[in-house]
């Protein structure tokens, strides 16, 4: 029975790896798609734009998937099975960017910045990183939380689908803080802002709330909730 327990588990860490793995591969081909008709003159304006957005929505996804599993893990399962989760997160991130790399290599998009690409990317991957690795301290620290709360009430404010949302959001407040600080310094740094340059301002922030804020919350509450019909039976087995 325990084995069974075990792989049941590993099956969920699996899944949610295969998933992410899917939607890299799927991110790399969207993103050369959106490379090709950037620098063709025969696509519409807007479908290079369009790539650009669903590219970055899927990058979103795959992030969420970890974040969730690994908040679901840390519930239902404990640290160790939480930590591996963690563990492929981050191989699914390296391979991601690695093959974000290789394409733009391959392509001679960064023929004479090697380095600099490879360094900017390697600091794309530290950063998802971190709120990866904060996902984990967030669900262990509102677990922890919830099994101390006796009030029925009071315990449902730190369920599994509120750390994961709270998680997703702390995502989705960096990127807003980044964005922000980027709009500021062009302000300080030049005058006679343009009614383009004011929308298109305006619409990078309106994109991070609506894809690192409405959509990721919505797909972590989902998977979340795929998670707890599949797995959420073995919740009383953490030693397994």
């Amino acid at each position: 029975m325990k084995s069974d327990h075990i792989e049941q588990k590993n099956t969920g860490l699996g899944m949610t790896v295969l998933l992410m793995l899917i939607l890299a591969l799927f991110g790399r081909g969207v993103s050369y798609v959106n490379t090709a008709a950037a620098t063709d003159i025969s696509y519409a304006a807007w479908v290079p734009a369009a790539l650009s957005y669903l590219g970055e929505l899927i990058v979103c996804a795959r992030t969420v998937l970890g974040i969730a599993g690994i908040t679901f893990a840390m519930y239902f399962f404990g640290k160790p099975t939480a930590l591996r989760f963690l563990a492929g997160t981050a191989g699914a991130a390296l391979a991601d960017y690695a093959a974000r790399f290789g394409i733009d290599l391959a392509t001679k998009a960064i023929a004479e910045m090697e380095f600099l690409a490879a360094s900017w990317l390697f600091m794309q991957f530290l950063y998802e990183m971190l709120f990866v690795v904060l996902s984990c301290v967030v669900a262990g620290a509102m677990k922890a939380k919830m099994e101390r709360t006796e009030v029925r009430r009071q315990a449902e404010k730190y369920t599994v689908n509120r750390a994961c949302t709270v998680s997703l959001l702390l995502v989705m407040l960096s990127r807003l803080a980044l964005e922000l600080w980027y709009i500021v310094d062009f302000l300080l740094a030049y005058t006679n802002i343009t009614a383009a340059e004011t929308a298109a301002m305006v619409g990078t922030v309106l994109k991070v709330i609506v894809i690192y804020g409405g959509a990721a919350v919505l797909l972590g509450e989902w998977y979340t909730e795929l998670l707890k019909k599949r797995y959420g039976g073995l919740q009383n087995v953490k030693n397994a």
